[in-house]
């Protein structure tokens, strides 16, 4: 996945081990998948699989951005595990007008086979107009439901 700002693009590992994030999500013994999937036009999306007592069942969840940015913003997702629950931080900067930050934590719930965000946290640090003293309007991202 790359960020992008001022003619600069760096990677970024998104999730560790090959995309996929491995974890007994419907504490059945099975570990369970969270990975991304990305097409030839470098479209990313979030999908995951979830032992049943037969198979997976594989469902994409709503997290789909575009690895390619032509602007000068960049927007960063990192997907992770902590402490038992799956987290989405997703970092925004926009050239004069600031940077933002949202992060969740999900857990799987069981009776209704989807991930619930649990907690969530967001804020930004805009940039001053020079000469008026006000702050340029920039919001945090808004976090999915998965």
């Amino acid at each position: 996945l790359y960020s992008w700002y001022r003619y600069k693009r760096e990677v970024y590992t998104a999730v560790k081990d090959n995309g996929v994030i491995k974890y007994d999500f419907n504490a059945d013994g099975h570990k369970d998948y969270i990975f991304i999937e990305r097409d030839n036009a470098n479209t990313v999306r979030l999908a995951y699989c979830i032992s049943t007592p037969t198979a997976y069942q594989r469902r994409l969840s709503n997290v789909k951005f575009n690895a390619n940015s032509d602007d000068l913003s960049s927007l960063r997702y990192s997907f992770y595990m902590k402490n038992g629950a799956f987290n989405i931080d997703i970092n925004t900067f926009a050239h004069n007008e600031g940077s933002c930050f949202a992060t969740g934590a999900y857990s799987y719930n069981q009776s209704t086979q989807k991930f619930k965000m649990i907690s969530s946290n967001a804020d930004c640090s805009p940039v001053f107009d020079p000469i008026t003293g006000e702050e340029y309007p920039i919001y945090p991202p808004e976090l999915p439901d998965l």
